[in-house]
């Protein structure tokens, strides 16, 4: 694991430590389900993980049977929690969504937040982390965050938005975490 993942590992881990165990956490754009394992060994047990890469996911059911892993995107799981939704009187909507190094591969991005806010239980949590501008840059990034973006975005879908910056530049990464109201 290189620094910047074990940072952002640590940072997402640290958020968890004198949380009730019971709560329902959801890993958007999961991948192989790394931070829900570990949270699962910490006693985590309502763990569900999301992520539009079958390999990823097929990897990811591959080490934990306890935890539920789905290959598809946001948009298509709040679709289902709503049609769900319409069945059941209450459904067990995500405490707290996690969305580590994903915003900057979304093309839509107000569709993304809208989804991510919709899932999101009331006075919920939303947690992640996006690269720095160009400080990781890939073929596969879409767009690139400074603090002043990723707070323009947030806000508008989300209240308590706190950002905060680790690593050095160009290896930078931009920390998030906001509340639905």
């Amino acid at each position: 694991m290189e620094w910047v993942e074990k940072i952002e590992y640590t940072m997402t881990m640290e958020k968890f430590l004198t949380v009730d165990r019971s709560i329902n956490i959801l890993d958007v754009g999961c991948g192989t389900g790394l931070i829900l394992k570990q949270l699962h060994k910490k006693g985590f047990k309502n763990l569900a993980g999301i992520d539009i890469n079958n390999e990823a996911i097929k990897e990811a059911l591959k080490n934990d049977e306890k935890i539920n892993f789905y290959c598809m995107s946001v948009e298509e799981l709040a679709w289902n929690y709503k049609e769900q939704s319409k069945k059941f009187d209450e459904m067990a909507f995500p405490d707290v969504i996690i969305c580590n190094q994903i915003l900057e591969h979304v093309r839509e991005i107000d569709s993304f937040m809208s989804s991510v806010q919709e899932l999101l239980s009331f006075n919920g949590l939303l947690c992640g982390s996006v690269p720095f501008e160009l400080s990781r840059n890939s073929d596969n990034h879409i767009r690139a965050f400074n603090q002043h973006d990723i707070n323009k975005i947030l806000t508008s879908y989300f209240v308590n938005v706190e950002i905060s910056t680790a690593g050095i530049y160009p290896d930078s990464i931009i920390f998030f975490e906001c509340k639905k109201m």
